[in-house]
Formats: C-alpha cells, structure tokens, sequence
C-alpha cells in the first residue's frame, strides 16, 4: 500500500509541553512534528521522545518578531508501549502536532526529499512551492502562521487536509496539512484568507515513502507459489 497517515496527535486549548500518542508507533515508521509561534526571533529546537529517536530539522523560516514555522521527523523510530514526544523547544507561545507514518518499506534511510518555504506579507492568498518530487509516493507537510489582520476564515487549495488550524486571530494563530503526493509534479500549498493578515510564515516538506523490500517480496512469491502446488 502506499504512503499513509497512522495517526495525529494535537493539543487541546494553549500550548502543551508532550504529546502521547494513542497508539504505540510500529518500529521503523516515519514520525513528523509540526510547528507554528509567533515569536519570530527564537529558533524552534528538536523535539525529544521517551523512545530515544533522533529528530531532524527537514525546514525552518521566521519573520523577526513574528511567526515562525518549522517541520521536524524521525525516521528508523525504535518504539514500544506508551510513546510520548516533547514538543520543540525555544518558543514560549506556540501549537505543534506530531504524526505517525507508514509505507510499503519500513523508514531506515533518510526519506527527506523537497523543501520549500516564503516568508512575507504575501496578500490574500500566500503561498508556497516545492520543486518537482523524486518520486510518485510521497508524504507531503505544509505549515502556515499568521499575525494581525485578523482572519476569521482561512482555507488551503484543494489537495491538502487539515491537520490543525488555530483562528480568530490569536498569538499562535496557524494550520498545518498534509497530502499523499501521488505523482512528482511539484506540490504548492496557497492559504486563502477572508481578511489578508500582514505577516506570514509558510513552509513544505516532502518525505519518500520506501518501497517494499525486495527479500520481502520474493519471500512472499515463494511462499505463495509453494502453497499453491500444494
């Protein structure tokens, strides 16, 4: 099967220092952090698990003294019973949201493939574009923080599901989404609002789903071909 959504774990009301997920996590899937603050200035830091897995930065931008956004994952994930994540550190007002993912393969090597990000006033309609992908199967994370203007609707271009979103305006006013990306074309993510904020923040980042191992597909079509002459 292709790449997919486990599970997503958010906060309730106001900032939340660990996140547990419902689930324990299968070994050696993809986990995601997402994040949004509105303080521009202070550089978000790696989440931390109970489990000991590493997380890296896939991308990062912030507006001086206003939003910043970022995407964080680990990939080879050791897991067992309850898993819980410590948020990014750094900022002292902001929402962040973690993600389990799996695939045909399990995550062993890498899977970061394309980053983008725009930071900006940027209108109505902001918004922010990928190159063209490495390959047909991939994860796709988008996040999006805002300040004054005071939107009261915002909506992201067909494609794209929710993950989160923070509205009326607010100090941690944000929303991130995500897409199975099923073919390389470039993916771009365009947030509209009712009522154009004058500062944004925007990033994407894209993740290879692995295939299915070869020993483990020609494991099956012997297994199979043995039963049938049965």
């Amino acid at each position: 099967m292709p790449a997919a959504l486990v599970q997503s774990k958010i906060p309730g009301a106001g900032n939340t220092a660990t996140l547990t997920f419902d689930a324990t996590p299968n070994a050696n899937n993809l986990i995601t952090v997402t994040c949004w603050s509105y303080d521009g200035t202070t550089v978000h830091t790696a989440p931390t698990d109970n489990k000991g897995n590493t997380y890296r930065e896939a991308i990062q931008i912030g507006r001086s003294g206003n939003e910043r956004v970022s995407i964080w994952y680990a990939y080879a994930i050791a897991s067992s019973a309850t898993f819980t994540i410590t948020g990014p550190g750094g900022p002292t007002n902001y929402y962040w949201q973690c993600q389990e993912w799996s695939a045909d393969g399990a995550f062993t090597v890498d899977p970061l493939d394309k980053t983008a990000s725009t930071a900006g006033g940027g209108g109505a309609a902001p918004s922010v574009s990928t190159a063209t992908l490495s390959q047909s199967d991939e994860i796709a994370l988008a996040v999006a923080s805002w300040d004054n203007g005071n939107p009261t609707t915002v909506t992201i271009n067909s494609g794209w599901t929710q993950i989160q979103e923070i509205i009326p305006q607010s100090i941690q006013a944000g929303e991130s989404d995500y897409q199975i990306a099923t073919a390389t074309t470039a993916l771009t993510a365009t947030w509209t609002y009712n009522l154009a904020p004058f500062n944004t923040s925007r990033v994407i980042a894209t993740f290879k789903a692995p295939a299915a191992s070869v020993t483990a597909a020609l494991t099956g079509t012997a297994t199979a071909s043995i039963t049938g002459l049965r």
